[in-house]
């Protein structure tokens, strides 16, 4: 009895153990740049023109912008556009590998950047913490719901989830990306950065707790046969 039930005991916490481990990031969900270079189209991130009067392509990958320079973390008072700086969490992404090609000089224009994941299960489940910024202003949303609105691209603004908010399937983040118009030094870009993510798994102690429990019975099945 004693030996069966140490047993149980390690069973519970090696599987506890896998069950936290199990809790992992949303597969398929990723800040912007994450695990692409300098000029790399980032595979997660695509982007759409929904108005304005960009020349040539209208659509596309995101281009990952690592390390500082202009527009990234230069000052607007030594010729910068004050972007958020870069680091290790995230990376800007830009309509095209030149960071500092200027768009839509006679209009304001609006373009669709979005990134898909998939959840399997119960979505109530999953959460995800996290935050953006974008040149020059941008509205994000979750399966069609308002979750956060950046109001410039020197600051964080932060992304606040409901659990109601995902779908069992292909779920949608889609961030509207406004650029004023400028006739000169008007980059665009949007920068996500995903802070925490996680798909709970059913809480180990319940199945020690099953696994007690047929432990118990049967411990007292053999000693009612004892005293038979």
């Amino acid at each position: 009895m004693k030996n069966t039930f140490l047993a149980i005991l390690f069973a519970a916490s090696s599987l506890g153990a896998v069950t936290t481990a199990n809790a992992a990031g949303i597969p398929g969900l990723y800040s912007t740049g994450a695990g692409f270079s300098n000029g790399q189209a980032d595979t997660n991130y695509s982007w759409q023109k929904v108005t304005g009067n960009l020349n040539g392509t209208t659509s596309g990958q995101g281009i990952t912008q690592v390390g500082n320079g202009k527009p990234i973390g230069v000052p607007i008072a030594t010729g910068g556009n004050a972007w958020i700086a870069d680091d290790a969490n995230s990376h800007w992404l830009t309509l095209t590998s030149n960071r500092t090609q200027s768009y839509d000089p006679n209009q304001a224009a609006k373009y669709d950047w979005k990134t898909t994941f998939t959840l399997t299960g119960d979505p109530t489940k999953a959460y995800f913490t996290g935050r953006f910024s974008a040149d020059n202003n941008a509205k994000a949303f979750l399966n069609g719901h308002l979750i956060g609105t950046a109001s410039n691209f020197s600051n964080w603004f932060d992304l606040t989830v409901d659990k109601s908010y995902f779908v069992s399937g292909v779920n949608t983040l889609l961030f509207v990306v406004q650029n004023v118009k400028g006739l000169s030094n008007n980059p665009t870009g949007l920068r996500v950065e995903i802070q925490s993510s996680a798909v709970p798994v059913p809480a180990a102690i319940w199945l020690f707790g099953s696994a007690f429990a047929g432990l118990v019975a049967s411990s007292r099945r053999k000693k009612a046969q004892i005293a038979a």
